[in-house]
């Protein structure tokens, strides 16, 4: 029998959602956070692609023989999982820090300018790579690979 096997990495980032698959343009079912799941499909060229709301992959074409069985592998993009990271620690910093610099310049004569681009720094580089990929990026926030 003629299958496809799509195995979801478990990751923190996008746990909560399921993700769509898309064979040849048709919806074809939905994977949860670090499962598998096995299809049947006809032998041919066939186009595979996974969707997450308006982000998704890219189109990953395939061919597959009478019998023949092929596994693929999803996960977000690359530096999510580090992305994720980040932000849990740096977010709750910076906003710590933008408290103590405000309290600070009621209280004090300071150059508010300079600690504001200090503290605008660190988040602002991590929230234009989310920009990206929510936007020209679309398509690539969600990878989509044949497995070795």
């Amino acid at each position: 029998m003629t299958k496809i096997k799509i195995t979801r990495v478990n990751e923190k980032i996008n746990a909560q959602r399921t993700i769509a698959i898309y064979l040849d343009e048709e919806l074809v079912g939905t994977i949860a956070n670090g499962r598998s799941e096995e299809m049947s499909i006809t032998p041919g060229k066939h186009t595979l692609r996974a969707r997450i709301d308006w982000c998704g992959s890219v189109n990953l074409p395939f061919e597959l023989l009478e019998g023949e069985r092929k596994e693929f592998t999803l996960s977000a993009f690359v530096a999510a999982t580090r992305l994720y990271k980040y932000l849990k620690i740096v977010v709750p910093f910076s906003i710590g820090l933008a408290i103590v610099v405000l309290t600070l310049n009621k209280f004090m004569e300071m150059n508010l300018e300079n600690w504001l681009m200090i503290i605008a720094i660190p988040v602002s580089i991590p929230l234009l790579l989310i920009f990206y990929y929510l936007t020209i990026g679309k398509n690539k926030y969600l990878v989509l690979k044949h497995s070795e």
